[in-house]
């Protein structure tokens, strides 16, 4: 059933080409309370069934007067007014009595036993409010197509509506599939993914204006997926099937397609996102989407938000974006319209947008982005100092006040976000994991606010100087010690290898997990390996690598690997043994002009406060009597 791949079409192809087919495929109405219809469509014109208000009506508390037994008033000719006959005292939205034409505000008078005295004399009409001042009764209030507001709903009901006819919700059907899925509320065994494309989907279905329901997981079984297909179509509006729309051998969705609708696309030029399947089953449009989250969440965006917008009659809102620059040079692949997700900060003068890490799995790299950042389908990728459009995940005002920390991981940068958070500085402290030396780079190309490094030279046995000099020779920097820490061999519980130096990496019984070429943890490991004249070929799993020390921990948890080299804490933190080797020095690298603002300033009154010292020394492995300590 496996098919060589997809015809794969431009995005704009794919978009012209499927909604035209949808162009007329609306929503029918029903009626339904007002009370209940903020955020509905008007399948009708509404029109207001009474006046607002419906009577004149006192618009501030005071008295009610004819304005012409008032004229002349003033400081030096004061007026006396009789309660009752000249003067008759009244609310806001008291109705005027018959007879009178003014109000005097009732601070505006003094009491005097039978008489109001006033200094000042009334205009005809002043403070009342006329009848039909908000609306009149017959008057257009809202045209078709209009989307009701909670302050409209305030209006109807002063105009006399009570019930109102809307679009009904358009009904999106999800059918999620694949032997490996099982529903979020379940504990995931080794081959099982949990189910959570599906809710995500939902919420952002619903919060588009749908109704959404999610089926049972179905198993790649074709009649019974088929059977669920025809079924759910026959409910809903729109249908997505999630996974099955590559072109595995267990990939059903397209045969299901051609076999009772039709499939108008198979497979879109964008990157994440490509297997996408548009099809049409009895004049209802069928989508089938990847199941790697980023896909499928990036082709639900894209097709089924336009779909619900277009059957309420209602124009698709853009997506905010600002103009930010990038100062590094983003490869793409010529042919593919990518979109990557970025972090922004706010860098002399400019917006700086940075590139996180690529994937349709990785939903670390959505959770933390600050915008998505399209590549255009038939460049190269985007040059330095570009400027392009960043479709922003967060409001212009948050995202202006961001702290972007680039650097090596640190179970002590955590700590320190939520401090942030908990303290209401009213700043984000986001973080781009990188490795130290990806750090000063990024911080040379002026694309964040300070960088993290613990970079050993052998030379001197210094941390970190000799490295910041010689690549951020241009530039003026400060050197913040963060935490000392324990770097050492990452172990399974009771050290069954019965490892204890570097030298046990050569081994040949040894199957060890590297970091990334640029982290501190890296310069370590091949400094030793150098220093010990150990060859790196010789260690199984070198040039095996990761990004951080959870996933170097993990990787041993999960026996993929017998040993990593990294910190005390990833070890402790996944029930791991640690043989120590080194305490090292882990410094904030800080623009000089930087450390004068106010954020920075907070930052490191946070890290030097006892309560961050104690929470960081209780992640085992730590040693804080430098934290916030200026080392060069």
């Amino acid at each position: 059933m496996s098919k060589i791949y997809l015809e794969k079409v431009s995005l704009e192809n794919a978009k012209e080409e499927y909604f035209k087919i949808f162009k007329d495929y609306f929503v029918e109405t029903e009626n339904i309370k007002v009370e209940n219809s903020s955020g509905r469509v008007t399948g009708e014109a509404i029109y207001a069934k009474r006046f607002g208000p419906h009577y004149y009506a006192s618009a501030m508390d005071g008295i009610a007067v004819k304005a012409s037994n008032t004229y002349g008033a003033s400081k030096t000719n004061p007026l006396m007014l009789k309660k009752g006959l000249d003067a008759v005292i009244v609310d806001t939205g008291d109705p005027i009595p018959e007879g009178f034409n003014a109000v005097i505000k009732i601070e505006e008078i003094n009491d005097e036993g039978d008489f109001y005295i006033i200094e000042k004399s009334a205009t005809p009409w002043q403070n009342i409010r006329a009848i039909g001042e908000s609306v009149m009764k017959g008057q257009l209030m809202f045209p078709v197509n209009h989307m009701i507001r909670p302050y409209d709903v305030g209006a109807l009901l002063e105009a006399g509506v009570k019930e109102i006819n809307v679009k009904k919700k358009p009904l999106i059907g999800i059918i999620p599939t694949g032997d490996e899925i099982i529903p979020p509320n379940q504990e995931p065994e080794k081959g099982q993914l949990v189910d959570f494309n599906s809710t995500i989907m939902k919420l952002y279905g619903e919060q588009w204006g749908a109704k959404v329901s999610i089926t049972e997981i179905l198993p790649d079984k074709y009649e019974d997926l088929k059977k669920k297909v025809l079924d759910e179509v026959e409910k809903n509006d729109i249908l997505v099937i999630i996974a099955g729309s590559s072109a595995g051998r267990e990939d059903y969705t397209e045969k299901i397609l051609n076999e009772v609708g039709r499939v108008i696309v198979h497979g879109i030029n964008i990157m994440p996102g490509k297997p996408v399947i548009l099809g049409i089953i009895k004049g209802k449009p069928v989508i089938g989407i990847p199941g790697y989250p980023l896909s499928a969440l990036l082709n639900y965006y894209i097709f089924v938000r336009t779909l619900v917008y277009q059957m309420q009659s209602l124009g698709v809102p853009e997506m905010p974006y600002i103009n930010a620059v990038v100062r590094r040079k983003v490869p793409s692949q010529v042919g593919l319209e990518e979109f990557l997700r970025v972090n922004l900060a706010f860098i002399e003068g400019e917006y700086v947008a940075v590139p996180r890490k690529r994937g349709s799995a990785a939903m670390e790299s959505l959770v933390n982005a600050d915008g998505i950042m399209p590549v255009p389908e038939k460049s190269e990728g985007i040059g330095i100092r570009e400027k392009v459009k960043i479709y922003i995940l967060k409001p212009i005002s948050s995202i202006s006040k961001n702290v972007l920390f680039i650097g090596s991981h640190d179970y002590s940068l955590d700590i320190l976000v939520n401090e942030i958070k908990s303290q209401k500085l009213g700043f984000d402290f986001n973080i781009q994991s990188v490795g130290s030396m990806g750090g000063l780079m990024s911080l040379k190309r002026g694309e964040c606010h300070l960088a993290g490094a613990h970079l050993l030279d052998p030379q001197s046995g210094t941390y970190n100087k000799t490295y910041v000099k010689e690549i951020l020779s241009d530039k003026k920097v400060t050197m913040v010690n963060l935490i000392w820490r324990q770097q050492g061999l990452i172990v399974p519980k009771g050290n069954p290898l019965g490892l204890e130096k570097i030298e046990d990496l050569s081994r040949p019984d040894i199957n060890f997990i590297n970091r990334q070429k640029g982290s501190g943890t890296r310069v370590l490991l091949d400094y030793w390996l150098n220093k010990k004249g150990i060859p790196s070929k010789s260690i199984r799993g070198y040039e095996r690598e990761e990004f951080t020390h959870t996933a170097v921990a993990a990787a041993v948890a999960n026996k993929s690997a017998d040993v990593g080299l990294g910190i005390k804490a990833a070890a402790d933190a996944m029930d791991l043994d640690f043989i120590p080797l080194l305490e090292e020095r882990y410094d904030f690298i800080i623009p000089t002009d930087f450390l004068q603002d106010t954020r920075m300033k907070k930052i490191i009154e946070v890290i030097s406060s006892e309560k961050f010292k104690n929470q960081v020394i209780a992640l085992g492995g730590y040693r804080t009597d430098n934290t916030g300590e200026v080392m060069s």
